[in-house]
């Protein structure tokens, strides 16, 4: 069972999962849960991602792309990306009848970490050009699913992960706002 894992050695934990390699067990861990093997439930989790920090930067927005991917259809969305990179959202959404036009930004050093609300020459996103910004903030393995309207034309967003002082903790892990209520539980 997931939930028992935790009480086992990491190499026991492997060879339920049938990994092989370093690299399978990082996308298990990313996959299944950042905390899955840990014992206490207020640690800290790294990204399996954390090691191409210093990678160049257009390299490192693949590699939180890749990662966005991962996490979006692990958490059963449909997911679409767009031919080329000439639009302003990197990747389209599915829920239900919805789709989401998201922008997916990382941050890889902080606290506080700084995200970039704007696009190429340094102009803001606006609800013309996307629906939510996503920003994986690598160091801590968290999300954030802000929403455009959220960010009221500001061309830099800063994020501080667990600070009750946070305007933005609302959005940390917010994947729910992708799933709009029901309309046939309330009858429209």
């Amino acid at each position: 069972m997931l939930g028992t894992w935790h009480k086992y050695p990491l190499q026991f934990a492997t060879l339920e999962l049938g990994i092989k390699n370093k690299r399978g067990l990082a996308a298990a861990l990313f996959v299944l849960g950042p905390n899955l093997l840990e014992n206490s439930q207020h640690s800290v989790a790294t990204s399996p991602f954390a090691a191409a920090a210093n990678f160049p930067v257009k390299r490192r927005g693949e590699i939180a792309e890749l990662a966005f991917l991962l996490k979006a259809t692990s958490l059963g969305f449909g997911v679409a990306k767009p031919w080329g990179d000439s639009d302003r959202f990197d990747f389209i959404i599915t829920s239900r009848q919805f789709l989401w036009r998201v922008q997916v930004k990382s941050a890889w050093a902080g606290p506080p970490y700084r995200i970039k609300t704007s696009g190429v020459r340094n102009i803001a996103y606006t609800a013309s050009d996307i629906d939510f910004i996503v920003a994986y903030i690598i160091p801590v393995d968290l999300w954030y699913v802000v929403p455009i309207a959220g960010l009221a034309s500001r061309k830099g967003l800063s994020l501080s992960p667990y600070s009750v002082n946070s305007k933005t903790e609302r959005y940390c892990e917010a994947w729910s706002l992708f799933r709009p209520p029901d309309s046939t539980a309330s009858g429209v």
